[in-house]
């Protein structure tokens, strides 16, 4: 019986050891590949499309790190309504694609700035910044949430 016990006891510990240790996505061993957000800021303003008013938000962002290797920037966005409650999750209901209007390079950091008019109009929006690298293995780089309501 107390082979038994001890065998099972073997058995359970090689099982449970390998779950142990650091749970992460891969990252490139290659740090020169990667970049980050740095800061971002939205303004918003009065814009036309289709010849119809909306509210677009401008927006000026600085990366740090290997911007060459970003493929695509996205922009989230959140249009703020009274049906959205102020600590939910972030819940971006519109994704778009941006092209920066203009890039700026100083050191290690690259400002972006571009404009981009959401589908829904509104007031106020929540929106973040998603940057998605060239390399299928570098995860996307998220900026945080930022909060934009005021006309420049």
């Amino acid at each position: 019986m107390k082979k038994f016990t001890l065998l099972l006891l073997i058995l359970l510990l090689g099982l449970a050891l390998p779950a142990c240790g650091k749970k992460d996505n891969p990252r490139p061993k290659d740090q020169e590949k990667l970049f980050a957000w740095k800061a971002a800021k939205g303004v918003l303003f009065s814009g036309t499309r289709d010849k119809a008013p909306v509210r677009c938000l401008a927006v000026t962002a600085d990366l740090t790190g290997a911007a060459h290797n970003v493929e695509r920037f996205l922009l989230e966005i959140e249009p703020q309504t009274e049906n959205v409650c102020k600590g939910c999750p972030f819940m971006p209901e519109e994704i778009i694609t941006v092209t920066p209007q203009r890039v700026q390079t100083a050191g290690n950091t690259t400002r972006l700035s571009f404009e981009a008019c959401p589908a829904q109009s509104a007031p106020a929006y929540r929106w973040r910044l998603v940057a998605q690298s060239l390399f299928k293995s570098v995860p996307h780089v998220f900026s945080k949430i930022y909060f934009a309501d005021s006309e420049k």
